[in-house]
């Protein structure tokens, strides 16, 4: 199976995939979120921090949404976001097309414990579209709607990503909508989980990164990813842990 990261715009490559020929979609694109730049009680350490992040927490052009639709066969697409990009892609998807959503959230047992007139932002969301007819696969192991875990920050400091989300969960989703050998886009690469997830699973992955960082430390990722018998894994008696 190949899983190919191409660097460069994802929005300008995507035109370059012919009609209907992908099977599913899975993207982390950038969250739509307000990045602060006071000190507060965590100083200028955390100031620092929002501004690693501030340059993917601008959302992203609902334009893609379109050319994503336009690759897949059928409508088969996870979105991880804020949720603040709820209510839009819910717009997009629900109401203008008629997909049946389901909604999946990563749970951060860790986060720092500072909520200001505010909830813990301890959760990010994926949200899951489907039109009809389209299949889901799995198990009651890997069809979970909640992953609990720590922050990643062993995957921050490994990749040089601030925000990896991790390989269990995404091997998860692409299991439960994919059979082996279909193919798999991704064009928020990132630190490469998509790819690496597809080549454990035996699935074909075309994947877009813009980041020259990011793309150099993927690339290299998927290069040393071992091809593993997850499959058997995943459908064993054993469950996978967060």
């Amino acid at each position: 199976m190949r899983q190919k990261i191409f660097l460069g715009d994802s929005y300008k490559l995507i035109k370059g995939i012919g009609d209907n020929t992908a099977d599913c979609v899975v993207i982390d694109p950038p969250y739509l979120q307000a990045v602060q730049q006071g000190t507060g009680v965590f100083g200028v350490k955390k100031k620092l921090s929002y501004k690693h992040i501030q340059g993917i927490s601008n959302g992203f052009d609902l334009f893609i949404l379109d050319e994503l639709v336009r690759v897949l066969k059928k409508i088969n697409i996870y979105i991880f976001c804020s949720k603040e990009q709820i209510i839009p892609l819910l717009d997009y998807f629900v109401i203008e097309r008629g997909c049946y959503w389901t909604p999946i959230r990563w749970i951060k047992d860790n986060v720092v414990p500072t909520c200001n007139n505010k909830y813990l932002s301890d959760s990010e969301y994926c949200l899951f579209f489907r039109e009809k007819g389209v299949k889901l696969y799995g198990n009651c192991r890997t069809k979970k709607t909640y992953y609990i875990s720590h922050t990643n920050v062993a995957d921050k400091k490994k990749y040089g990503h601030p925000t990896p989300k991790p390989l269990e969960l995404i091997r998860n989703l692409i299991f439960n909508s994919t059979l082996e050998g279909d193919l798999v886009i991704d064009t928020f690469s990132g630190s490469g989980t998509t790819a690496v997830a597809c080549k454990e699973l035996n699935r074909r992955c075309i994947a877009i990164e813009k980041d020259k960082n990011f793309y150099k430390s993927s690339v290299e990722r998927l290069e040393a990813a071992t091809v593993l018998n997850v499959k058997a894994d995943i459908t064993s008696q054993q469950k996978i842990q967060f």
